[in-house]
């Protein structure tokens, strides 16, 4: 068996053509004085042969019918998977943030809420709290006590 050579990795891309003309004209010259790579070049040369020759097979009719008739089945079956993945998540999320809810997150109250936010959410005095310029009072309110904080 001839040596290996530091250009037998190159064999592959001179025989796909996929070398530039100028490197190809170098591995080519190389080729003829090297036995390692003249001997990779009619490696791949003899299975391009037996890749050619060998041509494609047919499925037999009975088969390919199974498969197309099988395809519709398959494509509801990972929609159905996706939708019970997707269910899955849905509800952990739903469990998670009722144990958050449930756990007294936001016990202290409405003082965790800024005056404008309560008072859009309820009615005072018989009179609805979403007046757009009551509302607009309460965030400037709001704003102001948030800057005397800081």
């Amino acid at each position: 068996m001839p040596d290996t050579c530091k250009h037998t990795r190159e064999i592959s891309a001179y025989h796909d053509g996929e070398l530039p003309l100028d490197e190809r004209a170098r591995l080519h010259a190389h080729v003829g004085r090297c036995p390692a790579c003249a001997l990779e070049l009619q490696r791949l040369q003899a299975i391009s042969r037996l890749l050619m020759e060998g041509g494609s097979t047919q499925m037999p009719a009975d088969a390919l019918s199974r498969l197309h008739g099988n395809l519709p089945g398959t494509r509801d079956r990972a929609i159905i998977r996706m939708a019970r993945m997707l269910t899955a998540a849905a509800a952990a999320v739903l469990v998670v943030c009722g144990a958050w809810l449930w756990s007294g997150a936001g016990a202290n109250g409405s003082e965790e809420y800024p005056s404008w936010e309560r008072a859009a959410a309820i009615v005072l005095g018989g009179e609805a709290a979403n007046e757009p310029q009551q509302i607009a009072q309460w965030i400037s309110e709001d704003l102001l006590l948030e800057q005397d904080n800081d």
